[in-house]
C-alpha cells in the first residue's frame, strides 16, 4: 500500500498522487489552489475534475483563517468530493491559518 502526505502546494500534490490506484490513502494539509484550479504551468489544474479517479481515502484539513484557500473554496472541494464518493474526512481547525 502506498499512501501520500503534503502541506500547501504540497498538499495539493498529495490530492493529485490519489487519482493514482494504487495510493490508499493521502493526508493533505491546507492544500491550496485546488479550488481555483491555479497549479502548475498555465494555472490551468484539472485536479477538481478528476475527483472522481480518487479511489483510496483523502484526509483533508484546513484552517479557518486559511488565506489561501477562502471558506467559498473548502465548501467547493468538501462539495466535488461528496459529489463524486469519495472517502474522505474534512476537518477545519479554528484559528489556524
Amino acid at each position: 500500500m502506498v499512501g501520500a502526505t503534503g502541506m500547501c502546494l504540497g498538499g495539493h500534490l498529495a490530492f493529485r498522487c490519489a487519482f493514482d490506484k494504487r495510493v490508499a490513502a493521502a493526508v493533505c494539509y491546507f492544500a491550496t489552489d485546488i479550488h481555483s484550479r491555479s497549479l502548475g504551468e498555465g494555472k490551468c489544474d484539472d485536479s477538481l475534475e478528476r475527483v472522481g479517479d480518487i479511489k483510496g481515502e483523502i484526509i483533508m484539513i484546513h484552517g479557518k483563517l486559511d488565506g489561501h484557500v477562502p471558506a467559498s473554496g473548502r465548501d467547493l472541494i468538501r462539495k466535488t468530493l461528496h459529489e463524486k464518493g469519495v472517502c474522505f474526512s474534512f476537518y477545519e481547525i479554528a484559528w489556524a491559518q
